[in-house]
């Protein structure tokens, strides 16, 4: 195990109760806050007007960034021009991981001194790690974004995506009646997202009992509980139960003491850039062929796919041992009725110029496991297009 430190400032309010609470967190820090919204459904399903209506009686003033449902470069320049502008107090997010990462680094750039892009990109040093009190509230629980310090952000011109480390929100709220109106399916695509974040933090060549104990611990409830939900689509006490669990899967508990390979995050950008998908379809149709690259038969990943996919090992060579676990992540997929492929989201996936491209603004990545250069990228790419071999 490595050498660490782990902090994470988060406070988290979980149950439907805890508005009050929520409510004194945000007059903590003062009187004007920015609601970066995601889609509309929060607003058209009826959960919006009471939660304006509480601001209102607070004296609470409010100003609102909607409609935000790409991570996109221009939306964060606005809203810390609004926040400057304006005078804002505290930045809140009601949304999903894009809504969170925009009003991160919203919270951050307001405090900064130059155009944020720079320090984004590392071009530029940020003048303080301090930021404006920010609160998530997660409608659509998947990335964990809700109690991560990282942001990712696209760069709406030319498609790059660059991010912040290192700045958490200040609280979040986890309500399950906030996300009654999400269909069984939809919660599976965010769940298997929460599955394959951790699964990465997991396949690290550092060993850490603590950390592993930890992964596997969320990763079997994750399953558990989605299957449960799946018999019980309405059940509230489950929604919560995976409300917290993503939360949890990058607050840190599972890098206690080693890292996980991070390749998998500028590769799955490819993805969206040239094949048109979001985050959640990018990571988890991509995480299998990711996974085929980086195999070289390391004990962690015959560890990984024993302990959670109950593939036999012993008296294997590593060839069929890669095989059987792949197998049984597509059966997982299957299993909840998520895409293996990206063919099967779009009918013209990976155009090959705009796949090149692509590929080229990410260039060569190195992973623990190998280095992904951009013959590699483009392989790994043109497999998660075509689908598993029959």
């Amino acid at each position: 195990m490595k050498d660490f430190t782990y902090h994470n400032p988060v406070r988290m309010f979980c149950g439907e109760g805890r508005l009050p609470e929520v409510l004194e967190e945000i007059e903590r820090h003062g009187s004007k806050v920015l609601i970066v919204l995601g889609g509309e459904s929060f607003v058209r399903n009826g959960n919006y007007a009471p939660f304006i209506a509480a601001l209102d009686r607070a004296g609470i003033e409010h100003l609102e960034m909607r409609g935000n449902r790409v991570p996109s470069l221009a939306a964060a320049r606005r809203g810390i021009d609004l926040c400057r502008r304006e005078h804002v107090d505290c930045v809140l997010d009601i949304g999903g991981g894009v809504c969170m990462d925009l009003a991160k680094t919203i919270a951050f750039g307001a405090r900064q001194s130059r155009d944020i892009w720079e320090y984004l990109t590392q071009a530029a040093k940020p003048d303080t790690m301090d930021h404006l009190p920010m609160g998530t509230i997660p409608t659509f629980p998947s990335s964990g974004s809700d109690m991560d310090g990282s942001t990712q952000i696209t760069d709406d011109e030319t498609g790059r995506q660059a991010g912040l480390w290192g700045v958490y929100p200040d609280f979040t709220w986890l309500n399950p009646a906030y996300i009654d109106s999400l269909s069984a399916s939809a919660l599976a695509q965010g769940q298997i997202t929460t599955f394959v974040q951790v699964s990465i933090a997991y396949l690290g060549l550092e060993r850490s009992g603590v950390a592993e104990a930890m992964a596997l611990s969320l990763m079997t409830s994750i399953l558990d509980n989605l299957r449960r939900l799946m018999r019980s689509p309405g059940d509230r006490e489950i929604r919560t139960e995976l409300m917290v669990l993503s939360a949890l899967n990058v607050s840190g508990l599972t890098t206690l003491g080693k890292e996980g390979d991070w390749s998998l995050y500028p590769l799955e950008g490819i993805a969206q850039n040239a094949c048109g998908v979001d985050y959640r379809q990018a990571i988890t149709v991509l995480f299998p062929y990711w996974l085929r690259q980086c195999y070289g038969g390391q004990q962690v990943f015959r560890d990984y796919f024993s302990r959670v996919f109950a593939v036999a090992c012993d008296g294997k060579d590593d060839e069929t041992i890669l095989s059987e676990g792949l197998r049984a992540i597509f059966d997982l997929y299957r299993e909840f009725s998520l895409p293996v492929s990206f063919r099967e989201i779009t009918d013209e996936p990976g155009d090959p110029r705009a796949l090149r491209d692509a590929i080229r603004m990410v260039g060569e990545q190195r992973s623990m496991y190998t280095t992904f250069t951009p013959e590699r990228i483009e392989t790994m790419m043109r497999e998660a297009i075509a689908g598993p071999a029959r």
